[in-house]
């Protein structure tokens, strides 16, 4: 089976505003990463070439094989045509090996409209996903509990501008935002990442992200 069917899946969605949040409906993938020797999309609405920086590998993953950054290793992609900041869908597994009190932050998903990110800082673990407008910060909710180390976890975002967020642990729920907001980039933004990130105070604690 591919690996990482699924990592980057920004699709054009129906989404709307149900008893359990956002609920999205496929209607098109328009970025996919396999991770098949090859860190380029084979799947992709705009450019499929990635682009690498630091210490990554392939290894057992959820399904096949699945890739590894070590700290402070970024991958990154063009947003042109395969990215839609307007409404979408993220989803990706992950299995952590980091400690939950050693300090460090992960992007699964980074560009200037919206990210996906793991912190720790004293002592202290969650997850975080934040969307910006044309004028600032839209949505910023944190606080969601720690993937555990070791343990295969699925993650979803989905989002409409129009509507609001979801956020998923394992097919649930964790936090649901209902808001209206005008997403945009920065003009200077071309590229969305995923980051390990390194710096005076995150030691960048790493995973396998897959399918």
């Amino acid at each position: 089976m591919k690996i990482l069917r699924k990592l980057i899946c920004a699709f054009i969605l129906s989404i709307v505003i149900g008893v359990t949040g956002l609920s999205a409906a496929e209607e098109g993938l328009i970025f996919y990463l396999p991770f098949e020797d090859s860190i380029d999309a084979a799947e992709a609405a705009g450019n499929v070439a990635g682009a690498s920086k630091g210490k990554l590998s392939f290894v057992e993953g959820h399904e096949g094989q699945g890739i590894k950054l070590s700290p402070g290793a970024k991958l990154s992609y063009e947003i042109q045509d395969n990215f839609n900041v307007s409404t979408g869908t993220i989803m990706f597994w992950f299995k952590a090996e980091w400690k939950i009190n050693q300090e460090g932050r992960y992007w699964f998903f980074q560009n200037s409209a919206m990210d996906i990110y793991r912190i720790c800082w004293e002592n202290k673990s969650s997850l975080t996903f934040r969307a910006n407008s044309d004028k600032g910060p839209a949505i910023f909710k944190g606080g969601i509990p720690d993937i555990p180390k070791g343990k295969w976890t699925h993650v979803a975002l989905t989002w409409n501008q129009n509507q609001g967020m979801a956020f998923y642990i394992n097919g649930e729920v964790v936090r649901n935002v209902k808001k209206t907001w005008k997403a945009a980039l920065k003009k200077w933004d071309k590229r969305f990442n995923i980051d390990s990130r390194v710096g005076k105070e995150e030691t960048g604690k790493s995973g396998i992200i897959d399918e």
